[in-house]
């Protein structure tokens, strides 16, 4: 083979590698903002900024130990200013096994009062925690915020004796107290 020869394989090889080049530059263009700016979401990460996803959002798909861990603040369910530790706006809270609280020495759903038979719960609000929530059932003034299922009213049905579950006085909705009705 001649010099002649190899410089002009070598030259094309070099024309045609600039034109591979200049193709996959012109091929790539890069974001015209930072997202989110209207090209990708941005990613959920470990800033201390607030941030929203707008869908559904799956943790502990792999069974880890704790699933998750809220180590400050508060936590809120349909609502963007939770005033609670745990603040549920709207729609009922279920739960499959048992709902206790430390608030009174401690007590469960399923063993307040120490009666077996369950007859509903109510939920009142007063102008006074002291006053108006005691244990034997409410006193003095207060309105009703959720009914008994069995009677329709903030009472226990005859025969059946209120018992508190738990207390809340101040913050959103105010004096609340939650009641439990079971023989007595």
């Amino acid at each position: 083979m001649n010099v002649k020869n190899v410089l002009k394989e070598v030259l094309k090889i070099g024309v045609l590698g600039g034109v591979l080049i200049a193709v996959q530059s012109f091929a790539f263009t890069e974001p015209t903002q930072v997202p989110p700016g209207g090209n990708v979401s941005a990613p959920i990460n470990i800033s201390n900024t607030g941030q929203s996803k707008a869908g559904g959002l799956i943790l502990n798909t792999a069974g880890a130990v704790l699933g998750l861990i809220v180590d400050k603040g508060d936590v809120g369910i349909g609502t963007v200013s939770p005033a609670q530790k745990l603040d549920v706006v709207g729609g009922q809270i279920h739960a499959t096994g048992d709902i206790c609280t430390d608030a009174g020495g401690g007590k469960c759903l399923s063993t307040v009062g120490g009666g077996g038979d369950f007859a509903g719960m109510f939920w009142i609000k007063s102008g006074s925690c002291a006053a108006t929530f005691v244990e034997s059932g409410p006193v003095g003034s207060y309105s009703c915020l959720k009914s008994n299922f069995y009677t329709g009213a903030c009472s226990c049905p005859a025969g059946f004796s209120a018992h508190v579950v738990t207390t809340m006085c101040g913050g959103w909705p105010g004096n609340t107290a939650i009641y439990y009705c079971s023989n007595p």
